[in-house]
């Protein structure tokens, strides 16, 4: 989670922080580092300006930046970001799931069937 930490970007965001989270999440095959590198060059400025940006949150940080250098022309970096905010940062829904399901299965309810529970 650590090596995680910069796409926050609560503080500045550098290079070998992005190849750290690269080796972290195991994404070597599927991010050209090269590329990378241009990509990250070319979106400093943007990156920087969102780092001083306190008023937003994260995910519209990078909307932000996304917007303003293009998708296109950030391809693996998108595949870091999109792959790292994917993540949920609880497990809150799943805990609400099983909630629900004590419910409605119950011991008094005991005979309901799976085809009734999931309609």
């Amino acid at each position: 989670m650590v090596k995680l930490k910069p796409i926050g970007l609560y503080d500045e965001l550098s290079f070998p922080d992005l190849e750290q989270m690269v080796a972290a999440l195991k994404l070597t095959d599927r991010i050209n580092m090269d590329q990378l590198y241009e990509e990250f060059c070319a979106s400093l400025e943007e990156i920087q300006k969102a780092t001083k940006d306190t008023t937003k949150s994260t995910s519209e940080k990078w909307v932000a930046i996304f917007q303003n250098v293009g998708k296109d022309n950030m391809t693996n970096m998108f595949k870091i970001v999109s792959f790292v905010l994917s993540v949920p940062g609880s497990n809150a829904f799943v805990e609400r799931i099983f909630s629900l399901m004590a419910n409605k299965w119950s011991d008094s309810r005991n005979r309901c069937s799976t085809e009734l529970i999931k309609k």
